[in-house]
């Protein structure tokens, strides 16, 4: 499989490059009604200290999310895939088109599964 790796482009604030893969992801939080979540989605990308994603629901600046990130895109979920789970902070919160929220967060604690 190919990853698509970009570096920041001069002028652009990310210090780390992006893989952009729609590895699977599972999300829990609290979304923006106070309502505790559980989704499953994709990310948009990844780096070293952050990811980008969309989901339904959606979360406020400064939400604390717990995401496990399948590191596959072909094999499912068996048990032996390599996963990691990071404890997550939206910093940035972008409402998109059917009621979508996209997440660009920044992680930490990343835990091989």
């Amino acid at each position: 499989m190919a990853f698509n790796v970009t570096s920041a482009p001069h002028g652009e604030r990310r210090g780390k490059p992006r893989i952009h893969v729609p590895f699977p992801a599972k999300v829990q939080g609290v979304d923006k009604n106070g309502e505790p979540f559980n989704v499953e989605t994709v990310l948009d990308n990844l780096s070293g200290r952050g990811f980008y994603l969309r989901m339904m629901p959606s979360v406020e600046e400064g939400a604390k999310l717990t995401v496990v990130i399948t590191l596959s895109t072909v094999a499912p979920d068996t048990g032996d895939t390599p996963r990691v789970r990071v404890q997550g902070t939206a910093l940035r919160v972008e409402m998109k088109p059917g009621g979508v929220c996209g997440i660009a967060a920044t992680f930490t604690h990343p835990h091989f599964l």
